[in-house]
């Protein structure tokens, strides 16, 4: 499946959440993310409420050990985050976070094993 699509077609998103649920349950998804893909991930968690009514909440945490961001992402919200990843790197402003902001969806799916 492109899951790409999930920021246009609702039933790509309804199928990226059953499938994210089905790997994940109800774990904490880890990540630790280097200065500029922390950026990035900043940038989606910090755009409040969205049009799906979705928003990152306090239920996922960022911690900064050792230099990095220690983020874990509450299993309900992960298919928010890859959505809103997509998005960034969908941005018609085509800025810096274009590239990594999709790099960051597709790492996170392929974690799952959810991306080829």
């Amino acid at each position: 499946m492109i899951w790409e699509n999930c920021t246009e077609d609702d039933e790509t998103y309804d199928a990226l959440k059953r499938a994210i649920s089905a790997r994940q349950g109800d774990k904490h998804f880890p990540m630790v993310l280097t200065w500029r893909d922390y950026h990035v991930f900043a940038k989606a968690w910090n755009m409040g409420i969205d049009a799906h009514l979705e928003a990152l909440t306090d239920r996922s945490s960022v911690e900064e050990r050792d230099g990095k961001a220690h983020v874990s992402i509450h299993p309900e919200e992960l298919p928010t985050l890859v959505r809103r990843l997509f998005e960034l790197g969908e941005s018609e402003d085509h800025t810096d976070e274009s590239g990594p902001a999709q790099g960051l969806a597709e790492s996170i799916l392929y974690a799952l094993d959810l991306e080829d």
